[in-house]
């Protein structure tokens, strides 16, 4: 028999710590449904530039992740390559 009963709670890593008691045996398997917040509700405002960096970068996904794993891959090593221009 499936019972469905709508909680809420607060996601820490891999843990979500739900805000009220559930009757369940320890070990107990379950499914999570996950509805996200609006947004809004999550994020703060940004300033005007902030949003402006980030609205031109939103069109370059693939070359800010790979920037973004060279520099994380750069840092692990310390030591940091000239970026050819072209």
């Amino acid at each position: 028999m499936t019972t469905l009963t709508k909680l809420r709670g607060v996601v820490h890593g891999r843990i979500i710590e739900l805000n009220e008691e559930v009757d369940l045996p320890e070990g107990t398997e379950i499914t999570v449904d996950i509805a996200l917040p609006n947004v809004a509700e999550i994020v703060p405002e940004l300033p005007p530039e902030l949003e402006a960096v980030c609205g031109a970068l939103a069109d370059l996904g693939d070359e800010v992740d790979e920037f973004n794993r060279w520099y994380r891959e750069a840092r692990q090593a310390d030591v940091y390559r000239e970026i050819d221009p072209e």
